[in-house]
């Protein structure tokens, strides 16, 4: 009986390191997509008109970078986003972008011109 019971606590400990696991493998994915600057393609000739309208949230703006591909999750750009100097400094305007930028040139980019911020 103390045997099986030994098995027991073995195999719910394998299961409990083995989440952890997942947990860290997933998260260090999540992060290192948010953080690494990673461009999406190599054209450089590949130009993308992006507007950003007056009342539009970072959200929907995420939405439609991510449905040019100009970005490989919205989550991660917002996330990104929201821990950056950048946060709350995207402004109207249309812009020019292409898939060599990362997500910090891309919010870079967003929060250059002399209009208003929202």
């Amino acid at each position: 009986m103390k045997m099986l019971k030994k098995i027991g606590w073995w195999v719910f400990d394998c299961l409990v390191l083995a989440g952890l696991g997942v947990i860290f493998y997933f998260s260090y994915q999540f992060s290192y997509g948010a953080f690494a600057n990673e461009p999406m393609g190599s054209n450089e000739e590949y130009k993308v008109d992006v507007v950003v309208e007056e009342g539009d949230s970072v959200e929907e703006v995420a939405k439609n970078l991510y449905s040019l591909d100009l970005i490989r999750s919205e989550k991660q750009f917002l996330f990104r986003n929201k821990l950056s100097e950048y946060d709350g400094k995207i402004k109207v305007g249309s812009y020019e972008l292409n898939p060599t930028m990362g997500i910090d040139d891309i919010l870079q980019t967003l929060t250059q011109t002399e209009t208003t911020q929202y």
